[in-house]
This record gives C-alpha cells, structure tokens and sequence, in this order.
C-alpha cells in the first residue's frame, strides 16, 4: 500500500496548482477539460475528487480509499498555499480592465468590451468547472431585445426597470450585489419569475432552492453557485439575514469546512440573490436596503397558462432576451469611462450608479430608474414600520416631545401616550431591552419617512442612554405606518 501511495502521490505533484487568495480556495488546474482552455476544479469537491479517481485509476488501475482522499485533499491544499500560482478564479462572470468575461461553460467565454461581443478560449480570467453550473447556451446580440422579458413577467414598469439594473448589476460580479425579493399571493408566478431570471443570468441544474436553514446552508450555497435561488421563504432569523447581507455586498463568512471539523471554509464572495415569499421575509434594516421589492398581482384562473406553454414561450424568446442583456453590458462598458458620477447616490452607490448608466444606454426618462429606486426603498420602509411594534407607539410620542434618557424612562413616557397595537401586541407588553432592540432595527426608516433622529449615547452611571429628536415639524397622521 505504502507502494501505490508513493505513485498516487508522485502523479498528483505533476498537478498544477492554484491559490486563490480571496477566498482562501485552492484548485487544481485541469488541461483536459477543453480544447484549448483550462478549467479549474477546487480541491475538495465532490466532482474534483471523482477527477482524481478517474485520473488515478487510469494510470495505475486501482480505486482512492476514502481515507487516502481526504488525506490527499489535506496535502493538495497544503501545497496550492505554499507553492501554487496565486490568482483569481472566478464561476460564471469575470470583470477585467473594463472587460466582461463570461463563461459559458462549452469551452467558450464570452468577451465583452465597450464596442465588441465575442466568443474566446484563451482569456485571462481563470474559470471553476462545477457540476452546478450549466451551459449558456444561445444569445442572440444581432436582434438582442430586453423589453422582450417584459411579457413573460408581470410587473410595472419601475419594478421592470429595477429587473434589469439587477440582472446587469449581476454580470458587473465584483461589484455589491442585491437581493432580489418577490412576494405575492400563492399562484401569482413567484417561482416562475425566479427561474426565468436565473436561466437568463446564470443557468444551472440547481434553479429554486429550499430555504437555508442556517447560515452553514447559505455559506454552502454561496460557495457553490452564482446568483442565488431561494424558493417559498418565511422567517428568517436575524443571523440568516446578516449572512445574506454579507454575502450578497461583500464581506468574509466563515464556518467549518464541508468535510472536516478542524479546517475552516472561508467564503468571501458577492452573490445576487433573488427570494420569494408569500410576505417578505426581511425584517432587518440592513437586509432591506440591500433589498428590491416586487409584489406581484394575483393571476386569475382566466389569465392563467399551462407551465409547458409558459417555458415554450420563454424558451422562444430567451437568446434575445440574454442578448440583450450582453448589449446593456457592451453599452455601458463603452460609456463607463466618460461618464460623470451623479452628485447624490443611495446606499447602494454602486447598484445607483449601474442604473444611471443604464438608463442612459436604454434611453429611459431622464431620472426615471432614480425614481423608481427611491420609490421601492421607500416602499420597504414603510412596510418595515408596519410591521414594527413599537413605530406608531414612538411615532405618537415624539408628536408631543424629543427624549433624552434610559429605554426603561423611555417605555414608561411612551406608555402615557400610546394605545396602538399591532396582532394584539401592546408596548405595554414591552421590556426595555426589546424595545433598544426595536428601535435600532426602525432608526434608518423612521428618519428617512419622519424625521426622527435616533442616537445611542455613551452609557451613564451603568446605563444605556439614548436621544430621540424631531428633525421636522411632525402632523398627526394616522393613514401613515
């Protein structure tokens, strides 16, 4: 045995190796895998270490032990962190000096720049192979038409607009990606919807997935997918939602390794994720501005088509819709050196930014994309209010007064003045504990639609303080959240 693992090992060291130090991946470099450019298959996974076993097999006939692929795994990692090429490897999109490179996953890449769209092998953006990720089949630039989409999803015309910055966003992949949430009534095409955006973007055997059912899930996902898709969502606690922010605009997760539980699986990555729900299931400040909202209508049983003929008649227009798609990239690319940054962005600056230019290379109405943003965002914050059950309490309280004190002084002035309450639930029933921890989730939204300035204070005396001031002259108004 000692004999064959000396072979093993000698062939693997013939093995080209790969760090890639953003997210602490190593991978191999596979030749074979294409005529004339190489995949790169990351060391560890399922169907890199059947590529070692078939490789193995071939050369000296016999079968890896599970044992000896975990320990091989471990010293291949080993080696990629010393000795390997330090460089990016990317999944489905690459963003190069002002370049786009798509990987097709046919042993083609797709190479867009501001004036041309063409089909390469040799490129210098480096791709995973990953059973996860499918073949992209058709697009169609010549007669490229977006607004074809138009009639396959039921939306209006701002949320439509919302659509394609996200999807474009997408492509743009080092860039602060979103989350896309779609809610509507059971049969409204939540799920159709989904699936017709990730066929367009990033097509994969994998199209709805099941809610994560802890951040370990998302991380995993994350690692093994590009735009992420999240079928019928409800609650999602406050550590599932942090991760999604993180995970879609940037940032390091980290949990233990697939399969280990010493080694740690290291996760720094910007994925678009699309969601749907019957409700929203953000609740979270930080998620819903990372968020874009679509609530679609119901459809009714005359409206209704057969799923058959639903794809067939996506399938028909989708090359033009994917090539369209491929033009707003060419376009903005052509435009992105010139074009002079807006004075005001939202949060997401980048996202704002991507659909400025957007609505340039589309020849939307000036501010039109701006509108429509400011409008969703607005959309969820009253939404977020709404659902808070402390925001009309507080909203009532600073009709008459600002505050400077502890949350438990806090709760016993709101208690003078407030008889809302929301599913039964009374801010007499408040702690003071609970409601700091309402208030931080609500301060971005109660400010931004009622000029309500929420600041935490350096504690006092051992205890937590906070000031809470009117910026604008409130008017009673019980239609408002």
């Amino acid at each position: 045995m000692a004999t064959i693992n000396k072979k093993i090992m000698d062939i693997l060291d013939g093995l080209e190796l790969v760090y890639d130090i953003r997210e602490s991946n190593s991978f191999i470099k596979d030749s074979s895998t294409y005529k004339g450019r190489s995949g790169y298959r990351r060391i560890g996974d399922t169907d890199t270490n059947g590529f070692f076993a078939a490789h193995i097999f071939n050369e000296l006939g016999v079968f890896i032990k599970t044992a000896d692929e975990k320990e091989i795994n471990k010293i291949l990692r080993q080696q990629a962190i010393k000795y390997g090429v330090q460089d990016y490897v990317y999944k489905r999109y690459a963003h190069i000096d002002n370049v786009i490179y798509i990987n097709l996953c046919n042993g083609w890449v797709l190479r867009i720049d501001g004036k041309s769209i063409e089909k390469v092998t040799n490129t210098t953006a480096n791709f995973i192979e990953h059973k996860n990720f499918s073949p992209i089949k058709n697009a169609n630039t010549k007669y490229g038409d977006i607004n074809l989409l138009r009639k396959h999803i039921n939306v209006s015309d701002d949320e439509f607009k919302l659509i394609v910055v996200f999807m474009v966003n997408a492509i743009f992949h080092n860039a602060p990606q979103l989350i896309l949430i779609i809610t509507g009534v059971p049969g409204s095409s939540k799920s159709t919807m989904q699936a017709m955006i990730k066929e367009i973007v990033d097509p994969s055997i994998i199209v709805n997935q099941n809610q994560p059912h802890d951040v370990r899930d998302l991380i995993v996902s994350a690692a093994n997918s590009y735009l992420l898709n999240f079928n019928n969502v409800t609650d999602l606690d406050t550590k599932i939602q942090n991760a999604f922010c993180t995970i879609s605009t940037g940032g390091v997760a980290a949990n233990r390794a697939l399969n280990t539980n010493s080694d740690q699986h290291i996760l720094n990555t910007k994925n678009p994720v699309i969601i749907n729900g019957i409700v929203n299931p953000a609740t979270r400040e930080d998620m819903l501005q990372r968020s874009i909202i679509v609530n679609l209508p119901p459809i009714y049983d005359e409206q209704r088509k057969d799923e058959i003929e639903i794809k067939a008649d996506f399938e028909q227009d989708l090359s033009k819709i994917r090539g369209g798609l491929y033009n707003i990239v060419k376009g903005v690319l052509a435009i992105n050196e010139s074009f002079i940054r807006p004075s005001t962005l939202n949060r997401m600056a980048d996202f704002t930014l991507l659909g400025y230019k957007v609505e340039e290379v589309l020849q939307w109405e000036k501010g039109s994309f701006k509108a429509a943003y400011d409008l969703n965002l607005s959309i969820s914050e009253h939404n977020l209010l709404e659902r808070s059950e402390v925001s009309q309490s507080l909203i009532e309280y600073c009709q008459h007064s600002d505050f400077k004190g502890t949350l438990a002084e806090l709760l016993g002035e709101m208690n003078h003045f407030s008889t809302h309450q929301i599913n039964g639930f009374s801010v007499h029933q408040m702690t003071p504990r609970k409601l700091g921890a309402e208030i931080d989730k609500i301060a971005n939204a109660l400010f931004a639609l009622h000029g309500i300035k929420v600041e935490r204070l350096p504690r006092s005396g051992g205890k937590n303080l906070v000031s809470i001031s009117r910026t604008k002259l409130l008017e009673p108004n019980h239609d408002n959240p």
